[in-house]
């Protein structure tokens, strides 16, 4: 959670130039969710036919994963086991918004068809070694700063990096990086979750690239990801697909993950106020 929030700040730094456009250069969201050991994610409502609950936990898992392919919107809670947080509201496209918190420091980003935008507490501006002295970071505390999502120029137009902070999160991303590299898989005692009957699998974590976690998806179809708990450290290994690669060296024993809000995410709206960095530091 770290150190995504001091690619954040440094991007700013950089001036209204590069404004936030490269807010998380190599880093991304994505990194959060493998640094937690965690490759889930969650789908809305209206997905396509599915089979009925499948009598394998493989079979139910791919039934998660194409269910997460076809998804709507989504709210998500990350929780990386030493004590970063992350929140996120995802839209199979255009807009969406998320907050990071690590210890005291907090920040939100917010993007929406045309702009991006991210505010942050004085904790996370003050934080790291990106420069930010005790009177910048008082100037930037609490303020939504903007900056086009498409910005023209001698450098020709780019893509602003903090969209790609909600972009690895949607729909045709994560379901390719859903389940990932698992283990044994073993059905566990079903639960409820929300009031709502679950099935429970139990991930051994005893292959290359695995981690031992338990998976609980809904008990009906469409079978929907709720929840994903690491019990223990991820095996070296290469996930099956390049994309769902990190380069964040996951030491993570226990973290977890929670879907809600299937296909009910509100409508993301742009923040009121908000300024560019120029206006606020005169740069």
């Amino acid at each position: 959670m770290s150190i995504m929030m001091s690619h954040l700040r440094g991007a700013v730094w950089r001036g209204p130039v590069a404004g936030i456009a490269a807010v998380m250069g190599p880093v991304r969201l994505t990194a959060l969710v493998a640094s937690a050991g965690l490759l889930v994610g969650g789908v809305g409502v209206g997905v396509g036919a599915q089979s009925v609950v499948a009598p394998t936990p493989e079979a139910i898992l791919a039934d998660a994963t194409k269910g997460l392919a076809q998804a709507t919107s989504y709210h998500l809670r990350i929780t990386d086991g030493q004590g970063g947080v992350g929140t996120a509201d995802i839209f199979a496209a255009a807009p969406g918004r998320a907050t990071l918190t690590d210890g005291r420091a907090r920040v939100s980003v917010v993007v929406t068809t045309t702009m991006a935008y991210i505010k942050g507490n004085r904790a996370f501006w003050a934080q790291g070694d990106e420069g930010f002295t005790p009177k910048v970071a008082r100037r930037l505390a609490g303020r939504w700063l903007r900056e086009p999502v498409k910005e023209g120029g001698a450098e020709g137009e780019y893509r602003l990096e903090i969209q790609t902070l909600l972009d690895d999160l949607r729909p045709a991303v994560l379901s390719k990086c859903l389940i990932g590299t698992t283990g044994t898989l073993t059905l566990e005692p079903a639960a409820t979750v929300n009031g709502q009957a679950a099935t429970v699998l139990r991930d051994a974590g005893d292959k290359p690239g695995s981690a031992p976690r338990r998976i609980t998806v809904t008990a009906t179809p469409p079978i929907l990801p709720l929840r994903v708990v690491q019990t223990g450290r991820r095996r070296a290994g290469v996930p099956r697909d390049a994309n769902c690669a990190s380069s964040v060296k996951n030491t993570t024993k226990r973290s977890e993950i929670r879907l809600s809000r299937f296909g009910k995410v509100g409508a993301v709206t742009a923040p009121r106020g908000a300024v560019t960095v120029r206006q606020v530091l005169g740069r």
